[in-house]
């Protein structure tokens, strides 16, 4: 990549672009200390209007493009052992065309480490001095238990040099153990370069023997490997059913060949578990990557891939950008899931995009879930993917039992029922009694969700984006889950000054304390967005779970896929209707995607299971179709839903939402954008399309700015990109400098 025979009699030049929602790239001179050093994909900073950015080296040329006396200087190289490749750049630019956002936006997410400045940071190891037995006995006492558990890891792993940040989450320790072991002199900080850590060791893969449906799915999947195509394969697999074996055998068969493989997760929560199993399989060239790391540890991270120590990466969305040099192999588990869609610029699908990044490199994705998104199964059906299935578990264990608790039969029948119905009590006292473990999902953090005023009827909402907030009782104050602003608990309403303010309905939380009350010798974790916020939070819970620490596991959605414990043998879901009445096209995909998904933690051994669907909406048939675990009967009854309804995946839509501080002015932009895309459907190219609205958004504030939006929907994605982007050219030249202010989203998971 680096230039070659740049002669000191030519001016040179550089195009860069930076993370600003502006679709351009701008010109800059390279200064002469500077020319040895440039190349593309470097990141540097320069002068942007008024302040100085930081961007990303794109073109290099020796012709400039304006007046040349305008052109500013590069000021500086930052991160300077670090390079974007150009196969990214490229496919940069592929993804802001087609999601509608700028090049520097979308070069920036896909970077790795993204624009950030990072000078040479040091990898820090700890060494044992030789003598330490001797320093131990002149300090007259005996070492704690973490300081002893520290010395013992240098002893059994017989090396007196180790990296610190193996040796804290080895030991589970915090940096104040190391120093107190530092200054008794025990302990000696040593700074080395990344080209002397350990060697990283791949271990030999024994794949295990593979039911009749493995073995048919991986002589496919293996056939594309073997020849080097690109190929899409969608594994619908039933929970259990071994989908997690297959990415191992066919990464081996990847690893064959000396290319490299992705595995992407949708949950930072999985990824614990699903290194454990790969490392067991593949030893250390398994590398971790999700946004929990610190800049410094992706970039050290980066540094191992372009060493070729590290071949496999696991991780949640933004790992399909790993750099490797020779792709083979993406794997997207859970494919259905939303948290694969990126919720700001770029607003990609990791799922679509790494189908894209794959046909690029002639490489193979496999799509597995056994809940597929319509969109991958209608693809299945129409040829455009290979469908792979796995209809029965592992050694043929039966389908969990679902039985489907009608609430309102409950209430009827006791009028003090609590959260937990009769049933699921029972339930989990028997399962406690055969030392077997339980799993509670309840998709709603906090205590209470919502707090009502009895005088005036409204709920208690957010100044910031009028939406519920929801009462949080360790802290005793109402949070916003959407922008974060909170106040204190509340006593009178602020609406009408009365005290009739009751606090409704059930979070984690809440839930959390009544199980205590009934179980009280009951170990009990909770899993959800408040309690998982520290860096080795998934670690730490992973750990206790697998080892039987925990009797109940409470929690959130997080908790309803990955989870292989063959000691959970009941799922109690409660309020599992509440999903459907969200105003969107998919939530009953939704609804039906998360209760087969947590049913299907449950009877992964002899044990057998049991699942209990708390509702008040037992007739429902995505919860019907959910107590039989039939995929095939929903898609079929959603797909003439879809298709009458004309949405995904019948049509591809765009969603386009203004956003101002002044709702009519948001109003007003909606309007003239309106227009201007139904003025444009006039053109005999766009005469198929349909644009509706402008219509206030369902959640009409968030952070201060109200929300009004338009849809395009089109049979035919060229065009719907084309119809979008003419009609905000159009609308930058009629309202010119707000375009900051419009949200694109294209393909959307949701019109909220």
């Amino acid at each position: 990549m680096s230039l070659k025979n740049q002669s000191d009699n030519y001016q040179h030049y550089a195009d860069v672009v930076f993370n600003v929602p502006i679709d351009k790239a701008y010109q800059y001179r390279v200064p002469e200390n500077l020319v040895s050093e440039i190349q593309v994909g470097r990141l540097v900073t320069a002068e942007f209007g008024k302040r100085t950015e930081r961007g990303c080296v794109v073109r290099l040329s020796d012709k400039a493009e304006i007046d040349e006396t305008k052109i500013k200087p590069i000021k500086g190289i930052i991160t300077p052992d670090f390079y974007v490749d150009e196969e990214i750049i490229e496919f940069s630019k592929w993804i802001a065309d087609y999601y509608i956002c700028s090049f520097g936006e979308a070069l920036c997410a896909t970077s790795f480490i993204g624009f950030a400045d990072i000078q040479n940071p040091p990898i820090k190891a700890m060494q044992l001095v030789s003598d330490y037995q001797s320093i131990i006995e002149k300090l007259n006492r005996k070492l704690t238990n973490k300081q002893q558990a520290i010395v013992n890891i240098f002893l059994s792993e017989k090396s007196n040099l180790i990296p610190l940040e193996k040796l804290t989450k080895v030991c589970n320790i915090t940096p104040p153990t190391i120093s107190t072991l530092i200054k008794k002199g025990i302990l000696i900080e040593k700074i080395l370069p990344i080209s002397s850590e350990e060697s990283k060791v791949q271990k030999v893969y024994n794949g295990l023997d593979y039911t009749d449906e493995q073995k048919v799915a991986f002589e496919e999947i293996k056939k594309s490997i073997e020849v080097e195509e690109y190929k899409t394969f969608l594994l619908h697999g039933v929970t259990g059913s071994g989908k997690t074996e297959l990415y191992l055998g066919t990464i081996n068969e990847v690893l064959s060949k000396n290319k490299q493989a992705i595995v992407l997760v949708p949950e930072i929560s999985l990824t614990p578990q699903t290194v454990d199993r790969f490392k067991s399989r593949f030893g250390d060239i398994v590398g971790v990557y999700h946004s929990r790391l610190t800049i410094r540890e992706k970039f050290k991270l980066w540094q191992l891939i372009k060493k070729g120590d590290i071949k496999i990466i696991v991780g949640a969305r933004s790992a399909l950008f790993t750099p490797f040099k020779s792709l083979g192999l993406v794997v997207i588990d859970e494919e259905h899931e939303t948290t694969y869609k990126q919720e700001n610029n770029p607003r990609y699908n990791a799922r679509d995009t790494a189908i894209m990044r794959a046909h690029n490199l002639k490489a193979v994705v496999i799509l597995g879930s056994a809940t597929p998104s319509m969109e991958s199964y209608a693809n299945a059906k129409k040829g455009k993917f290979e469908l792979l299935e796995l209809t029965k578990r592992i050694d043929n264990r039966k389908m969990p039992e679902v039985r489907i608790i009608d609430l309102v039969k409950e209430i009827s029948e006791d009028k003090n029922i609590k959260q937990l119905s009769q049933p699921l009590i029972d339930g989990i006292k028997e399962r406690l009694e055969k030392n077997e473990q339980v799993i509670i999902l309840l998709n709603r953090r906090g205590f209470n969700y919502y707090v009502m005023c009895f005088n005036c009827n409204q709920a208690v909402k957010c100044e910031h984006c009028e939406m519920t907030m929801t009462y949080h009782k360790k802290k005793d104050y109402l949070l916003c889950h959407y922008c974060g602003d909170s106040k204190p608990a509340i006593k009178i309403c602020p609406y009408c000054g009365s005290d009739n303010i009751v606090y409704m309905g059930a979070g984690t939380q809440r839930v959390e304390e009544e199980i205590k009350q009934i179980f009280d010798k009951a170990k009990l974790l909770r899993m959800d967005h408040d309690s998982t916020t520290s860096k080795y939070a998934y670690d730490d819970y992973w750990q206790k779970i697998s080892t039987h620490q925990i009797d109940v596991i409470l929690g959130t959605q997080m908790i309803a896929k990955g989870f292989d414990l063959e000691n959970v043998t009941l799922v109690g879901i409660l309020s599992a209707d509440s999903p459907l009445y969200l105003p969107d096209f998919r939530s009953a995909e939704r609804t039906f995607s998360l209760l087969t998904q947590v049913a299907g933690r449950a009877g992964r051994s002899h044990r057998g299971g049991e699942v209990l669907i708390q509702t008040y909406n037992t007739k429902h048939y995505s919860i019907k179709f959910a107590q039989t675990h039939d995929y095939k009967g929903f898609f079929d009854y959603e797909i003439r839903i879809r298709k009458l309804l004309k949405f995904p995946p019948e049509m591809r839509i765009a969603n386009i939402i203004t956003t101002h501080k002044n709702e009519s002015k948001s109003k007003e932009n909606s309007k003239v954008l309106s227009d201007i895309l139904k003025n444009l459907c006039y053109r005999p190219q766009f005469r198929k399309l349909k644009v509706l609205g402008p219509a206030i958004s369902p959640f009409a504030k968030l952070k201060d700015k109200f929300r009004w939006r338009v849809i395009v929907k089109s049979d035919n994605m060229k065009l719907l990109s084309e119809l979008v982007r003419t009609g905000l050219e159009e609308f930058n030249e009629v309202k010119p400098h707000i375009r900051s202010s419009i949200i694109v989203d294209i393909d959307p998971i949701s019109l909220l």
